[in-house]
């Protein structure tokens, strides 16, 4: 991690040197995200899902800073940024289908439903590329990029809900859900100057992680630990940004952000204390949709 930072601060240092235009933008505004917690009974295209937790979160705080170099025309580097705040917003429901195990029937036999507090939820990239003009007013582009992402999720109060039973009240911290990963992808851009003022960038992305780990803890357990060893998730990672100048060197700026991930096959790893770990028979994975809506400022600087 840090020669690849090395790597970055001296290319910029260098990009710098020729760069016919730097620009830096900092925007605030929500982020929403549905993540999906999964087990299955056994791999293969014909797995069932046993247990599904579907952490919600509804439009928390969220801020990004960026900054990026062109340079001798065709060439560009950046990094990104970005930060959700600490926020108690959205649910977590948590089902299962335990007969799945002895009659092979898929009818849910447990459920939970809780508040969902964002303990943390941030992310960075760097990324290298290059572009040709087809027109005046449009640069394609082709880059690469590393992305890496953390959260961490925690379920309160609610109630469970066993089969015909009566629903039961529940207080206090239920689960928690982190996990970690790392990402080195392809990517494909278009930037278009509608007119002096106003110009519009996409961006398309395309990132098999490096690694993806994960911690589930439930806190009412005799075992609460369950360690996610996940290999080979893919994810698509798009943004639409607009920027209309006010200034020379001064524009608003607006971007939707999307990523979507998923994962399946992963190594279970259970435990009681985190001392000694168990190897589960049965495979688990993540699938992933996360937004991001901001506004801001960006600040541009030519020679």
């Amino acid at each position: 991690m840090k020669k690849i930072s090395a790597l970055i601060i001296l290319f910029f240092l260098a990009a710098s040197v020729f760069s016919a235009q730097l620009k830096g933008s900092v925007k605030t505004g929500f982020m929403g995200a549905d993540i999906k917690e999964i087990l299955w009974n056994k791999k293969g295209s014909d797995a069932q899902i046993t247990s599904l937790l579907d952490w919600q979160t509804f439009y928390a705080p969220s801020a990004s800073a960026d900054i990026e170099f062109h340079f001798l025309n065709y060439f560009f580097t950046g990094v990104q940024g970005f930060y959700t705040s600490p926020f108690k917003t959205g649910i977590m429901k948590d089902s299962d289908y335990m007969n799945i195990f002895t009659n092979g029937s898929k009818e849910r036999t447990h459920y939970s439903r809780h508040d969902n507090k964002l303990n943390n939820y941030y992310g960075a990239r760097a990324y290298l590329g290059g572009g040709f003009y087809p027109m005046d007013q449009l640069e394609l582009r082709a880059f690469l990029s590393y992305k890496y992402t953390y959260y961490s999720f925690t379920a309160w109060d609610g109630y469970k809900q066993y089969g015909n039973d009566p629903k039961t009240p529940m207080e206090g911290k239920i689960i928690s859900f982190e996990a970690e990963k790392y990402y080195l992808g392809l990517g494909l851009g278009a930037q278009y100057l509608a007119n002096e003022k106003l110009s519009l960038a996409l961006k398309l992305n395309i990132l098999p992680a490096i690694s993806c780990k994960a911690l589930d803890t439930h806190y009412r357990r005799s075992s609460p630990y369950t360690y996610f060893d996940l290999k080979n998730e893919l994810a698509f990672d798009s943004s639409l940004l607009l920027e209309y100048k006010i200034r020379k060197n001064l524009a608003f700026s607006g971007s939707f952000d999307l990523f979507i991930s998923s994962v399946k096959n992963g190594t279970l790893l259970q435990s009681k204390e985190k001392d000694t770990w168990l190897k589960a028979s049965n495979p688990g994975g993540i699938k992933e949709c996360s937004w991001n809506f901001l506004l801001g400022l960006t600040f541009i600087y030519e020679k």
